[in-house]
């Protein structure tokens, strides 16, 4: 059957043997769709070949010039449809998806590409996305695995925020523990810390904790430092101006050193920077706690003690060394001011000054008594 359908049969010989006038009768007489072919004058057209039987179509696979007498296979791999006129329409079979159509047939896409099934070439890639050799979709088109501290998204990696971390190859990062903070492009968990500690403060695994009594810390501290010996701080001291030594007791004063005694002559109340001086005149002793111990040495013989200090025995009174009053001469016995025994108490004038004053007047009285 050809392509026109027309059944062909050879009876050119037949109508030549009834010669020429006839032949026109005879070839209106034949019946629709049978056609007269001369091999011998008439030549198949391309896509078909010569049989006994008058021109036959090429199958499937095979291809013929025009006045062929067979038909051509296509070469090694290569397909063509019935009646196919050329080599050229010898094609291979389209190529499967992850390859692409070349001359010498159906190869596999390479790294970073892709393509359909039937594709004459590979599509490559988006930009900075990668592909397996043989890929058949976009979608096998993936970024490259994220370095640590960054992650994966749609348009590739991005760096972790603060206070998160990635290993590498992460599609996303994780959030530090609660509490601690990271750098940006943090890469371990071990890059996430608390933050750093207020002065006063030091860092342990689980955070900030306030420096005991009697230490001492700075900012960012990640330990307590102790007093110097002697010294005491409050707890959550920030520096070592902070160690005090302990308050004085009474008696003492304080000094860069520590406590003191209060020298004589001096006292303190309990806690004091300082010693204070006893008022004029009065003497204390070492570590003195109180104005009140001190005192006006003790006064001489024939003295006694005052509050303003020490006064001189009146007459007829006498006084031993320290005395804070004068005792009175016994009855009828007269002494000198500050006498000071009792010895020095004697009967009748208080004293030879006084005999010698009391004769000179009565002398004087005598010679003035003998003039008149």
């Amino acid at each position: 059957m050809l392509s026109n359908s027309k059944q062909i049969v050879n009876l050119a010989g037949v109508i030549r043997a009834f010669g020429a006038d006839r032949e026109q009768l005879f070839m209106r007489s034949l019946p629709p769709g049978l056609a007269i072919f001369d091999k011998e004058a008439a030549p198949c057209s391309a896509g078909d070949y010569m049989t006994e039987s008058g021109c036959q179509q090429c199958g499937e696979n095979t291809y013929s010039a025009a006045g062929a007498s067979s038909c051509t296979p296509c070469p090694d791999g290569k397909l063509s449809d019935p009646g196919s006129s050329h080599e050229d329409d010898c094609k291979y079979a389209p190529c499967s998806a992850g390859d692409y159509m070349t001359e010498s047939g159906c190869q596999q896409c390479g790294e970073n590409t892709f393509s359909a099934a039937g594709a004459s070439s590979c599509t490559p890639c988006p930009d900075g996305k990668l592909s397996d050799p043989g890929s058949s979709h976009e979608d096998d088109c993936k970024y490259a695995p994220c370095s640590a501290g960054d992650y994966m998204t749609e348009s590739g990696c991005q760096q972790c925020g603060e206070n998160t971390y990635s290993a590498a190859g992460a599609s996303s990062c994780t959030p530090c523990p609660d509490g601690k903070l990271s750098d940006p492009g943090s890469s371990h968990e071990d890059g996430c810390k608390y933050a750093p500690c207020s002065a006063g403060d030091y860092m342990t695994e689980s955070g900030c904790q306030q420096c005991g009594e009697n230490t001492y810390s700075a900012a960012g501290a990640s330990s307590c430092t102790p007093c110097p010996d002697g010294k005491l701080s409050d707890p959550g001291s920030s520096h070592e101006d902070d160690c005090k030594y302990a308050p004085c007791s009474a008696g003492d004063y304080m000094t860069e050193s520590g406590c003191q005694q209060c020298g004589e002559n001096t006292y303190s109340a309990a806690g004091a920077s300082s010693c204070t001086p006893c008022p004029d005149g009065k003497l204390s002793d070492p570590g003195s706690s109180h104005e009140d111990d001190c005192k006006y040495a003790p006064c001489s013989a024939g003295d006694y003690m005052t509050e303003s200090g020490c006064q001189q025995c009146g007459e007829n009174t006498f006084s031993a060394a320290g005395a804070s009053s004068c005792t009175p001469c016994p009855d009828g016995k007269l002494s000198d001011p500050g006498s000071p025994h009792e010895d020095d108490c004697k009967y009748g004038l208080s004293s030879a000054k006084s005999i010698m004053t009391t004769g000179g007047f009565l002398m004087i009285a005598n010679i003035l008594s003998q003039l008149i």
